[in-house]
């Protein structure tokens, strides 16, 4: 489960940045679903022609540390032990009710496998992954709405680009100060390009240390 080098797109935070010098940790059990069936164009096992689906359902654990920087200001990085990237999050609109933030997270993934127009192809490599959402934040503390719709770009192993779009939702439900919990579901699906970006993800977000603070 913890070497499914999917990318995944759940993002386990809020508009609202941690304070200059804060540390956030992240652990998230998740699940991905394609959205679509993929066929394995190789014959099967019996060495007849007939394409088989693949799973449709991959898991893995997400692990994320994030940290303050300059008031308005948050980095990220996260991994799923197939997956490494890096974010940076800018909270431009800080209300008591409503936050609104823009976020820019970038993956690297070893991808054994390739889907390419609901095939997939052995091919074996890195890719790199792009999710450029909006954060928007509505605010009943100790509860927070989450939305992330955005935009995505694959470029895989072969040097292909594919354009994405992406919608996410979430709840965040700060327990203490140091301990909150965010379930969090995400929807991707390519606009253009070769590969199959049909993806759902879902995943529970355990977050330890220090909280973003709304008061």
């Amino acid at each position: 489960m913890g070497c499914a080098a999917c990318s995944g797109q759940n993002l386990y935070t809020t508009p609202r940045t941690l304070d200059d010098g804060d540390i956030q940790v992240i652990a998230a059990p998740e699940y991905a679903f394609r959205t679509r069936a993929s066929k394995r164009p190789d014959p099967g096992p019996s060495g007849d022609d007939a394409t088989g689906a693949l799973p449709s359902m991959t898991g893995a654990l997400h692990a994320g540390l994030r940290g303050g920087a300059g008031g308005r200001g948050e980095v990220g990085l996260h991994t799923n032990f197939g997956s490494f990237g890096i974010d940076g999050k800018w909270n431009a609109v800080r209300t008591e009710h409503f936050d609104l933030a823009l976020l820019a997270r970038l993956t690297a993934s070893l991808l054994p496998t390739q889907p390419v127009h609901g095939l997939y192809r052995n091919e074996a490599g890195v890719s790199t992954f792009l999710q450029l959402p909006v954060l928007l934040g509505f605010n009943i503390d100790p509860l927070t709405f989450v939305l992330s719709p955005g935009g995505a770009t694959l470029l895989d192993a072969q040097g292909r680009i594919t354009q994405g779009v992406r919608m996410g939702a979430a709840i965040q439900l700060r327990i203490t100060s140091r301990f909150a919990l965010q379930p969090e579901t995400s929807w991707m699906r390519e606009v253009a390009g070769p590969t199959d970006m049909g993806l759902a993800t879902v995943g529970l977000g355990i977050l330890f240390l220090h909280q973003a603070k709304y008061d």
